[in-house]
């Protein structure tokens, strides 16, 4: 029988059909969990054990990314598929989930923000090692706008896809990489050049380091007139943002959410004009409070340490093509 749990007055009763219990000590301890939710009619559908074999890698900013360590990746999905497969009633999942009502919601378009364009845009995409954090939707409602998309790795490719019309450099940990990627002297210059025409290039976090002329003393693009360096700080939180100016990715005024989540700083920490002003963040335990100007908008620059979700905000990605089509169509 399934119970509702207890509501807020302004949150509807949430009918609770099972649990699954997890990180559970052992045989008694999962009877005694079992057996304290018996008298309230919650029925368990399994319980999760520790097992060192779903233990990953962490380091000063959280987990390592899948991308740097695909081996280590694959076989902890697959120790966690055996052990889900063994502990859980997986049928009685199954037949909870059919029986659940439809959801009346309308489903993800990528493309339903699709603007006029007169030719395809390309959009060149940092991947590899260094840049290994990002927003998928981000990606699929550039490709749902008409865009393709072409990823290089900054610590590797000597060059720029050919026929990029925009650069999109999101996040990673260009500090593990900083040595391969100062080393890479030709692809520095090409996105320094590319940068000079005009042409839209957005930066966040691991962008915006690489995008500023050292990094630590070691060499980086050279497009903003700042330095980046790592800190003892750990700057975390979800803000809230206004744009400071009309850029190629946001016009002036528009306000978006966003989160930081980094180790470093830029030197200085925002441009004339800057990218955003940042609002006193929505998490209380942030350790940058107040009001503070961020980021730098260059010519058709766009960097800043802000994380955007662009499912929320799909008109960023309708501006940068449109920004990139404009500026393709005059040069």
């Amino acid at each position: 029988k399934r119970q509702p749990t207890r509501a807020r007055a302004d949150v509807p009763a949430l009918p609770l059909a099972g649990v699954i219990l997890n990180r559970v000590g052992g045989p008694g301890h999962a009877r005694l969990l079992t057996d304290a939710l018996e008298p309230v009619g919650v029925p368990v559908l399994g319980s999760v054990g520790e097992d060192r074999r779903l233990a990953q890698e962490q380091r000063h900013l959280g987990l390592v990314p899948a991308a740097e360590d695909p081996a280590s990746a694959k076989r902890i999905i697959a120790a966690a598929q055996a052990l889900v497969e063994r502990e859980l009633e997986l049928e009685h999942v199954m037949a909870l989930a059919a029986a659940a009502p439809p959801m009346s919601v309308q489903p993800w378009r990528p493309d339903a923000h699709r603007g006029p364009t007169t030719r395809r845009i390309t959009v060149g995409v940092a991947r590899g090692a260094a840049f290994t954090f990002g927003y998928q939707e981000n990606l699929e409602l550039l490709v749902g706008g008409g865009a393709d998309l072409a990823p290089f790795d900054p610590v590797s490719d000597e060059g720029l896809p050919r026929g990029v019309d925009a650069l999109y450099l999101g996040g990673g940990f260009p500090e593990l990489y900083a040595d391969a990627l100062a080393a890479n002297s030709r692809l520095r210059h090409e996105v320094r050049s590319f940068a000079a025409t005009g042409r839209p290039v957005v930066a966040e976090c691991a962008g915006l380091t690489y995008l500023a002329h050292g990094l630590d003393g070691r060499p980086m693009c050279g497009v903003l007139d700042a330095q980046a360096h790592m800190t003892e700080h750990l700057a975390i939180g979800y803000r809230e943002a206004t744009a400071v100016r009309d850029s190629a990715l946001a016009p002036a005024g528009y306000r978006v959410r966003g989160q930081e989540f980094h180790r470093s700083g830029v030197s200085p920490p925002a441009g004339r004009p800057a990218a955003w002003m940042l609002a006193d963040p929505v998490d209380a335990r942030s350790s940058l409070p107040g009001e503070r100007a961020e980021g730098f908008v260059r010519g058709g620059v766009h960097a800043s340490y802000l994380h955007t979700h662009w499912a929320a905000f799909p008109e960023l990605a309708a501006r940068l093509l449109a920004s990139a089509a404009r500026d393709t169509s005059v040069g």
